[in-house]
């Protein structure tokens, strides 16, 4: 049971530290790998929720939104933590 909430620690703070690394590189490579490790982490995040032994349906599935409104959260703080450029390049 504590090494998933480990587990889940160290996924949130890995998708900070994405943002740190792909901010100033957000025109070139940035933008779609730190998408794409978000998405990475969203997915096995739900994964390893749906198969945790001990809780009910209901409470995976509460844990499960619980989580998932976490990583929106976070992932949006990366962003503007990471100072992410959208607009690199206008012509």
């Amino acid at each position: 049971m504590r090494s998933d909430y480990l587990l889940y620690i160290g996924l949130l703070l890995s998708l900070l530290m994405m943002a740190l690394i792909c901010g100033p590189h957000s025109c070139e490579w940035g933008n779609a790998v730190y998408f794409s490790y978000g998405l990475f982490v969203l997915v096995l995040l739900l994964f390893v929720t749906f198969f945790r032994k001990g809780l009910s349906m209901g409470q995976k599935i509460g844990f499960a939104l619980g989580l998932g409104l976490l990583w929106v959260v976070l992932w949006v703080a990366g962003f503007l933590l990471g100072d992410f450029r959208i607009l690199c390049r206008l012509f």
